[in-house]
């Protein structure tokens, strides 16, 4: 709920009007093509059913909408940021949930970090969205909140995906990345 109240000052700050609701992900209470955006921080991974989250979205998303996704990278060199533990997602699905338990004591039952790769093969099959997956730099303002080591590994961080020679690379092991995407 703390998002939503975000997401409504956000953009009737920016002069939009609007309308929010939480809803399960695969499910979404939408009417069909009816809305013009559709932004979804950090829940992909999180959904029972990945196919049809993403048809939930291709349906409430109208002709020329926009639709902007961010997820962490299953085969990230760093460590997985829900539980702090290095090397999950490079682990079969099936041990990953023990491994995390016996590393931190978390659970990652509900958990499922998905690859580049994957992903693109999911919008592929299930939406008729135009996207392009992108790896973002780390905000200057969360950088401003890092130890210096961390901060400098950051910046060098942000350097380096700047760089097109660099962007396949990143897409492959970097930390997160996000899809852009346009109902065609």
């Amino acid at each position: 709920m703390t998002w939503l109240v975000v997401a409504k000052r956000l953009i009737a700050d920016h002069g939009g009007e609007p309308v929010l609701a939480a809803a399960v992900g695969e499910a979404l209470p939408l009417r069909d093509a009816s809305v013009s955006a559709i932004v979804s921080l950090d829940v992909i991974e999180h959904v029972r059913d990945m196919p049809r989250y993403l048809r939930e979205i291709n349906r409430a998303i109208a002709s020329q909408g926009i639709v902007v996704l961010t997820t962490p990278n299953r085969f990230s060199l760093s460590a997985e940021p829900h539980v702090g533990v290095w090397g999950v997602g490079w682990l079969p699905r099936a041990w990953q949930a023990e491994f995390v338990r016996r590393q931190s004591g978390k659970s990652y039952d509900d958990t499922r970090l998905v690859s580049s790769f994957a992903l693109r093969k999911l919008i592929r099959a299930n939406t008729d969205l135009s996207f392009r997956l992108a790896t973002p730099a780390v905000p200057s303002e969360e950088i401003a909140r890092f130890g210096r080591v961390k901060a400098n590994l950051a910046r060098f961080y942000n350097w380096l995906v700047k760089s097109p020679a660099m962007r396949p690379a990143f897409l492959l092991v970097g930390p997160f990345f996000r899809v852009e995407a346009m109902k065609r």
